[in-house]
């Protein structure tokens, strides 16, 4: 799996080293489901519009290669 809706919120699964990058967008945040501790390897962002995956399309995509990798 490399995303996941969550209250309004977009979760991405991506290289740790890439989450620790993205953190650094102040769109970005943890991937805390139900209160749970944050997972290294996911980030969110809100999804209120197109514009919003738009804006994010670079995180989409290394999500959707990093799964590609992780498949093998």
């Amino acid at each position: 799996m490399f995303a996941c809706l969550y209250e309004g919120k977009v979760g991405l699964n991506i290289p740790a080293e890439k989450a620790d990058e993205a953190r650094t967008d102040k769109h970005i945040t943890d991937f805390q489901p139900h209160g749970r501790p944050k997972m290294r390897e996911w980030v969110q962002f809100e999804l209120k519009s197109k514009k919003d995956l738009l804006q994010h399309k670079e995180l989409i995509e290394a999500a959707i290669n990093y799964a590609r990798i992780k498949k093998r």
